[in-house]
């Protein structure tokens, strides 16, 4: 929860609102670091004893994967982002949704069936790696509230890290899929 709440502190915020890597960082970290806190409410939930956890496909679909993508993806959305830029109650209220969505993500996690959770994951960073390549070919630039030179940054880091993503966790995903 610290870790969370220093990176919502206004000194960071400032230095966010001029780069976009910086940016981009936070939002991810914001998700992620829900992800664990949703994950560790769920697992001290359920208590120690339950082992073999039912696996609820509703459930792991709606909170792991459509609710958290929706709000990805409606405040990535150029538009969107870009509003956040200048305007710090919508910042705000952006990062308490990427935290609600990321802790709603971890709360699922541990429903999934495995095949699912290795699923995810790819298409996660293939889906990282593609808005890189989006920031790419979108002239003058993806983000217009930051300078193109920003983007262009930005748009390398998002592919490197679809692209390592992918190659680090490929051979686990063709394994759990049983594709080899």
């Amino acid at each position: 929860m610290v870790l969370i709440a220093s990176i919502l502190l206004p000194p960071v915020d400032a230095i966010e609102n001029t780069n976009l890597t910086a940016r981009m960082i936070e939002c991810a970290m914001l998700v992620l670091y829900s992800i664990s806190l949703g994950y560790g409410i769920e697992r001290l939930a359920s208590g120690p004893s339950a082992v073999n956890r039912e696996k609820r496909w509703g459930k792991s679909v709606l909170m792991g994967l459509l609710i958290p993508g929706a709000v990805l993806a409606y405040w990535n959305f150029p538009i969107n982002f870009d509003a956040t830029v200048g305007n710090m109650a919508l910042r705000y209220f952006a990062d308490m949704t990427y935290i609600l969505a990321g802790v709603l993500a971890g709360t699922a996690v541990s429903t999934m069936p495995r095949g699912f959770r290795a699923g995810a994951l790819i298409i996660t960073f293939l889906s990282v790696g593609m808005m890189g390549s989006m920031m790419l070919v979108w002239q003058p630039g993806f983000y217009t509230a930051y300078p193109a030179a920003q983007n262009l940054d930005s748009n390398a880091f998002l592919m490197g890290v679809g692209a390592l993503g992918v190659l680090i966790s490929g051979s686990w995903t063709l394994k759990v899929l049983d594709v080899v």
